[in-house]
């Protein structure tokens, strides 16, 4: 995680940034400039570039400073001499986008590559399926700036990815508490014409988590995924919460109920799909592979044949 200045801190309207270039100058005095489409990127004016400062004993080139939060921009960096013509970088326009926090933005002078990461956000992308009537939008709204205070207009709209499948992502902030619902929006008026079921639904996002993808059903339970490789379970009808422990690698995922359930699951394993009734104790699964093609579950001495795919 970078450290950020005492002097860069977030206001209402904007939120620190750092840039970081590699960069190796050609002749004695070369040093890099930014300048890009925001006016405090000097609006693509070479004399109103930004000069980067040397970290110490790297080639490690830094500029520090606050942008408006939720900004996409364009920029580049430039060779810049005292003695010598300006030189831009052979890039094309590299893009810039903040999210809602700011962060580090870090290059390679003449590389196109590029990384960012957030200085407190986590990128969370939430699903669910909802069949909508004509003239009607789907979103989520809720606490907090990020999910726009409960109020309609400000509703992160979703988007359509599969038929009657919506997504939302948002950039919430690490280490808090979110609280949120679907909504269902007229598109006309613009107001709440339905709201989900229940409790507000909750985002415990953990210091540190970057990235988080949740399948949250209209009326049904919760799935969590993170992590490289995607963990499925099914819900059955009726089922009003889940609370798994998923470890990032291969391991036991313990499902709470009355009594846990225990799958384990071998490395290479990419999905499995079990029925687990509430009247068994325990559903014992006595063979998984890489190349398992049939799948054998002793219940209460009867046995079920389920072909995997």
């Amino acid at each position: 995680m970078y450290n950020f200045s005492d002097s860069l801190t977030s206001s209402e309207n904007s939120v620190p940034v750092i840039f970081d270039v590699t960069y190796y100058p050609k002749f004695e005095g070369d040093r890099p400039r930014l300048v890009g489409s925001l006016m405090e990127l000097g609006t693509w004016n070479h004399n109103k570039g930004i000069e980067a400062k040397k970290m110490d004993n790297s080639f490690v080139w830094r500029i520090e400073m606050n942008l408006p939060a939720n900004s996409f921009f364009y920029f580049n960096w430039f060779s810049f001499s005292n003695t010598r013509k300006i030189q831009m970088e052979n890039t094309g326009s590299r893009k810039g986008d903040i999210g809602a926090y700011g962060g580090n933005i870090s290059t390679v002078y003449g590389d196109t590559t590029s990384s960012f990461i957030s200085r407190a956000g986590c990128n969370v992308e939430i699903t669910t399926h909802y069949i909508l009537n004509y003239n009607e939008r789907i979103g989520i709204v809720g606490s907090g700036s990020g999910l726009g205070n409960w109020q309609a207009d400000a509703a992160i709209i979703a988007v359509k990815f599969s038929w009657g499948y919506w997504t939302v992502r948002v950039e919430l902030e690490r280490g808090q508490r979110h609280e949120y619902k679907w909504v269902v929006i007229d598109k006309d008026s613009k107001t709440i014409i339905r709201w989900q079921e229940g409790e507000n639904r909750v985002i415990e996002i953990e210091t540190g988590l970057m990235e988080l993808k949740m399948n949250v059903p209209w009326t049904e339970g919760i799935i969590e995924v993170t992590g490289e490789a995607n963990r499925g379970i099914e819900i059955e009808a009726g089922l009003k919460e889940v609370k798994m422990n998923v470890p990032l690698t291969e391991g036991i995922i313990e499902v709470t109920g009355e009594e846990n359930r225990k799958i384990e699951i071998e490395a290479g394993l990419m999905e499995l799909k079990i029925g687990v009734p509430w009247t068994e104790e325990i559903i014992e699964n006595r063979q998984i592979n890489d190349r398992i093609k049939e799948l054998k579950i002793d219940v209460d001495n009867k046995e079920i044949d389920t072909l995997s795919k």
